[in-house]
């Protein structure tokens, strides 16, 4: 993984993040989805910290950056289609995740 990959995923992650907000219609929607996204950006920042810490290759430390960053990127589709984070009362959220990442073959 380079840097510069790194920057797409981040770029990406911010265009799909920002499909979700209302832009202040559902209020409780918004913060919702506000708390997932910091949430993702909070686990990003914590383990490119510990994998410095372990003193992994920086390709290594790119890679875990980036899934901490995608760790829970189904939660957004799932607050959007059920109104929860609840897997036990909508979906899966890994499960929604893997959907959300899968990109048609080539």
């Amino acid at each position: 993984m380079t840097s510069d990959q790194v920057t797409y995923f981040h770029s990406w992650f911010s265009d799909y993040v920002s499909s979700f907000y209302t832009q202040g219609q559902d209020q409780e929607k918004d913060w919702a989805i506000r708390l997932k996204e910091e949430h993702s950006q909070r686990v990003r920042q914590e383990i490119i910290m510990i994998s410095k810490a372990l003193d992994l290759l920086e390709q290594d430390i790119l890679i875990a950056e980036v899934l901490g960053l995608f760790h829970d990127i189904g939660r957004f589709y799932q607050y959007q289609r059920y109104g929860t984070f609840r897997d036990d009362l909508s979906e899966n959220h890994a499960e929604l995740g893997v959907k959300n990442l899968q990109m048609p073959a080539s």
